[in-house]
């Protein structure tokens, strides 16, 4: 009798909080490889959980999957409000997990948006929490990104500190991959920082690692890196073998984003080399290929490297054109740094064109967000750009009319 009744509820068709569990883990296990199907698994779960009220955890996971599909694919504006819901039925369910995840996921988004004090707070509570839990990975993933927000505020000493302090946890725990990651990124301060010899030594360690485990993608990410300091140091020859493994390597295993960044990262050495044909061939087909995949900011990207490629060429009007459209797709998204960076180039461009006064409104512009979100390096372009806008003025006699 017990048999019997077992092999009716394994012939049972599945019940629909299995259905949505079932989903929810499809789309965990796609977030990477398939942002768009993991969107729409996500999605899925969530119609199927409706206005039901028994299913808290189940809703919170699946609001969980799709703001991480969302944030992937680059619509990071909608992934903050998606994570903020999951963070609110998480703290609910007094899941501290699930909350400290959440948190992560928010600061994931405000750091994409130049958000940089909320996502560092974010991080940092995120931290507490696993800390407190004694959650290896979930510590080692915060302090990964407490380092790349430093980063990005070029506060390369205190970046290197939470990387360090990164690898050490991996290290305790054994966890190659994420000491393979953590020397990536190390290496990457250390460009920054000029230490060449330092970021290469960095740099191959973590490829070594990651052949050692077969790990393809991180193979393909320290390739590309690599690629970068030879890049940052001029030596196109070097980077452009280094970023054609990269692509190789995502191609072989269909990482549509993987190969769409490295496309773009092979267009901007050809545009170095003075091979605009190709520059721009290779562009164009990343821009495509973030079209495919729904990547807004991968657009913009683009718009902005064949922007540059039109500057090269003295095509002032369709870089023009290019630049506009990245600067209305990171206002759209909420990209400060985006802005800042489209702002400038548009400045550019428009004092190439001589039109000055649009030129002065686009630095003056981007200055203001720069300084909003500690951007130092495009400050200095606006400050340079707008100088040189003011000496021609200087030299027209035509300051009082700006």
């Amino acid at each position: 009798m017990l048999t019997n009744d077992l092999e009716q509820r394994l012939q049972a068709p599945p019940t629909t909080t299995e259905k949505i569990r079932a989903l929810v883990a499809e789309a965990q296990d796609l977030q990477n490889r398939d942002p768009q199907r993991a969107l729409q698994c996500a999605n899925e779960a969530l119609t199927l959980i409706g206005k039901r009220e028994d299913l808290p955890k189940e809703k919170a996971d699946a609001l969980f999957a799709k703001g991480d599909s969302l944030r992937i694919m680059g619509n990071h504006l909608e992934a903050r409000d998606v994570a903020r819901s999951a963070l609110e039925l998480y703290e609910s369910l007094n899941d501290k997990r699930g909350v400290a995840d959440a948190l992560n996921l928010a600061g994931l988004t405000h750091y994409a948006l130049a958000d940089y004090p909320d996502a560092l707070w974010r991080f940092q509570k995120s931290f507490d929490l696993y800390e407190s839990v004694g959650e290896k990975r979930g510590m080692i993933e915060t302090l990964n990104n407490l380092g790349s927000v430093y980063f990005r505020l070029s506060d390369f000493q205190n970046a290197l500190r939470q990387f360090e302090q990164c690898l050490r946890v991996g290290q305790e725990i054994d966890d190659k991959f994420s000491v393979a990651r953590t020397l990536n990124n190390i290496g990457n301060v250390h460009i920054c920082l000029g230490d060449r010899a330092s970021a290469l030594e960095c740099l191959q360690q973590s490829l070594s690692i990651f052949q050692t485990i077969g790990h393809k993608y991180g193979m393909a990410s320290a390739f590309g890196n690599i690629g970068a300091i030879y890049f940052y140091f001029a030596d196109y020859a070097s980077a452009l073998q280094h970023h054609k493994s990269s692509l190789a390597i995502y191609e072989e295993i269909q990482n549509k984003y993987g190969m769409a960044s490295a496309t773009g990262n092979i267009a901007a050495i050809y545009c170095e080399l003075a091979d605009y044909a190709t520059a721009l061939d290779y562009h164009r087909k990343s821009q495509v290929a973030y079209q495919e995949l729904g990547d807004k900011l991968g657009v913009a990207i683009s718009n902005i490297g064949i922007g540059d490629v039109y500057i090269h060429l003295a095509d002032y009007a369709n870089a023009r054109l290019r630049f506009q459209q990245s600067l209305e797709t990171y206002q759209s998204v909420g990209d400060k740094r985006g802005v800042a960076t489209s702002l400038v180039k548009l400045g550019a461009t428009c004092l190439s064109l001589n039109q000055l006064s649009e030129a002065i409104s686009h630095y003056e512009r981007g200055l203001a967000t720069c300084l909003e979100i500690g951007e130092r390096r495009l400050a200095t372009e606006c400050y340079l750009g707008l100088g040189k806008c003011y000496a021609r003025l200087n030299a027209s006699g035509k300051t009082k009319q700006i």
